[in-house]
């Protein structure tokens, strides 16, 4: 068993699973030249393949140049294929390892994995750098942490009052304003100089603005409106209904009998 082999086997990109797997038992059974030539019953024991799967991942293998044909066989029969592991560019395993050696200088020289730190520096900080995008360069933030509630500017101000005349009555407004509010009708500012100058020509017809303004709030009317004409009564009284009664029956009986009957009715 080469262990050298076997990580060279366990390193190489072989697209196929199972052909890895064939290729790491050939490693298991390579000598120290690469050479190994197990039988395909053996490789399917050590693989848990089908004959006809190994055969398939051997062809694999050496159309992929990870081993070849050396066109010698052993076995008893001298049936038994003897392969050499080699890389598909750099031919046979040990020379290939052999150009790649970094002794002779021909071999790349990678760098350590991890990092080299100077000597008296710590190798680990414990200050953590901002978290920053490709390229970009965050600056910190100047508020302050912590809840902070700004105040928005409101969607829709309230709009201004309009300047209310020296006659108008405060009190019996600004009750009727109060109104509106309670009732879900607040005025607008259009609806207020209306309603002012709806009160003016009111008030210069004669009538009493704030007495108006106290029957819509009373009523909970949202306009203002000027007070009815008294209506006269649309018929008499019960009392002088049967008075006229009694002088037209008087009246009727004087026509159709004269005074005499008259006094013999009323005697």
């Amino acid at each position: 068993m080469s262990v050298e082999a076997i990580t060279w086997a366990l390193a190489q990109p072989v697209k196929h699973s199972t052909a890895k797997f064939v290729l790491v038992v050939l490693a298991n059974c390579a000598d120290a030249d690469m050479i190994c030539w197990p039988s395909t019953a053996h490789i399917c024991e050590q693989t848990s393949q089908d004959r006809k799967t190994v055969q398939l991942n051997l062809q694999r293998l050496r159309e992929a140049g990870f081993i070849e044909d050396t066109s010698e066989r052993k076995g008893s029969t001298k049936q038994v294929i003897v392969y050499r592991l080699k890389s598909p560019k750099n031919g046979p395993v040990k020379e290939a390892q052999k150009r790649n050696s970094t002794e002779n200088g021909t071999g790349p020289n990678f760098p350590p994995n991890r990092p080299v730190f100077p000597a008296k520096e710590a190798q680990i900080s414990h200050e953590t750098g901002p978290k920053t995008g490709h390229g970009t360069i965050m600056e910190p933030s100047m508020e302050p942490s912590g809840n902070r509630h700004i105040a928005k500017a409101p969607k829709n101000p309230p709009a201004a009052l309009p300047v209310l005349p020296d006659w108008m009555p405060m009190e019996s407004w600004n009750g009727f304003v109060d109104m509106r509010k309670r009732k879900g009708k607040p005025m607008t500012e259009r609806a207020q100089i209306l309603i002012v100058k709806t009160l003016s020509a009111l008030r210069d017809g004669g009538h009493d603005v704030e007495s108006i303004l106290d029957r819509s709030t009373v009523n909970a009317w949202t306009d203002v409106w000027a007070p009815k004409p008294e209506m006269k009564p649309s018929r008499q009284m019960p009392e002088d209904l049967a008075a006229t009664n009694a002088r037209n029956n008087a009246e009727a009986r004087r026509l159709l009998f004269g005074n005499d009957e008259l006094r013999t009715i009323d005697g």
